[in-house]
């Protein structure tokens, strides 16, 4: 596992310093091992953390899903990020929804360029609805959107 975090903390301080002269509040962290990102990055954000984040782990023990479903993710053989933002949610157009097609498409895009050319279209990158990144018909990750209010929003509902 000590290979993985130094790769990961390598990655990690590749994105600090490609994303800091036009994002110099974000902040990109790895930890050995989380029961999950997002629930991490969730308390967080209840706890009043308003900078952005993006939390890498080397082993997730209690990832999830849409839904609640179990997202397994076996060490060293995917990788485990969230991102964490101060969002309002509500100025979006289409809310949450939408936002995660969005997401989902950037992240295609994104990944397009370096992965090899597909033998067909069908075979390429694609998204499944709502939320699954597909490479040649399996699936290559998943795309959750997840929002809660922080504590100094608490008292303006």
């Amino acid at each position: 596992m000590s290979d993985t975090l130094q790769a990961l903390n390598g990655a990690a301080e590749a994105i600090w310093l490609a994303s800091h002269d036009t994002w110099p509040g974000l902040s990109v962290e790895v930890l050995p091992e989380v029961g999950s990102t997002n629930a991490e990055l969730m308390a967080r954000g209840r706890a009043g953390q308003a900078s952005p984040t993006v939390l890498m782990a080397v082993n997730q023990t209690a990832g999830r899903g849409r839904l609640g479903r179990s997202w397994l993710a076996e060490p060293g053989r995917c990788l485990t990020v969230s991102m964490g933002l101060p969002l309002a949610l509500e100025s979006v157009p289409g809310g949450g929804s939408a936002l995660s097609l969005v997401v989902g498409c950037a992240v295609a895009q994104a990944l397009s360029a370096h992965l090899p050319a597909a033998p067909s279209p069908q075979a390429g990158l694609g998204l499944k609805w709502p939320n699954d990144l597909l490479w040649a018909g399996r699936k290559l990750g998943g795309i959750l959107i997840e929002a809660t209010r922080s504590e100094e929003h608490t008292s303006e509902l």
